[in-house]
């Protein structure tokens, strides 16, 4: 199958999360069929593709950590900070990317309220600064560049065949790092 090119580009092989490596697939599907298709045409869907995968790989690998913490604080009342970065835990639903990226940007934040405090410790323990800075920088600039796509921007094929490099680059720092 020609998705197999993906194995030549992006570390793959080593996510364990079924639905992750269906969302990579569909990405690299989307950019092979959409590659030879003339403007005007909307390629921001390859985009949001490798952007869910990242949003499901911190979600299932890195928010798995916290769940101590969930049984602790899901009677407690929550500081606004808190529940701003970690309140949809709670709710089931994913940390999004730019929140990862205001979380890991404040880590070393002393002035925090004590619920904030204990998660940081947690994941401060579990990823020393150039593990917080290869996530930091990947969800910072996968949300940056699926968020107006997402809802009012579109690519060209142009934009998304340089944009796609740098996504890779990040996905596969993130991979190497959770997924030993």
């Amino acid at each position: 199958m020609e998705w197999f090119r993906i194995n030549e580009i992006l570390n793959i092989e080593k996510i364990d999360i079924e639905e992750v490596r269906g969302f990579l697939i569909t990405a690299e599907s989307f950019y092979l069929d959409y590659k030879g298709r003339e403007p005007p045409f909307d390629a921001s869907p390859i985009v949001t593709q490798f952007s869910k995968s990242l949003e499901r790989i911190l979600h299932d690998k890195v928010s798995i950590n916290f769940n101590n913490l969930k049984k602790k604080y899901s009677t407690k009342t929550w500081s606004n900070d808190f529940r701003r970065k970690f309140g949809n835990l709670f709710k089931g639903k994913t940390i999004g990317l730019g929140t990862w990226a205001k979380i890991i940007e404040q880590l070393e934040n002393t002035e925090i309220d004590e619920d904030v405090r204990e998660f940081f410790d947690l994941f401060r323990r579990k990823f020393d600064k150039d593990a917080c800075l290869i996530i930091k920088n990947a969800s910072n600039d996968l949300s940056l560049e699926r968020n107006p796509r997402s809802h009012y921007e579109s690519l060209t094929m142009e934009q998304v065949i340089d944009l796609r490099k740098k996504l890779i680059r990040h996905l596969n720092m993130v991979i190497n790092l959770i997924f030993i």
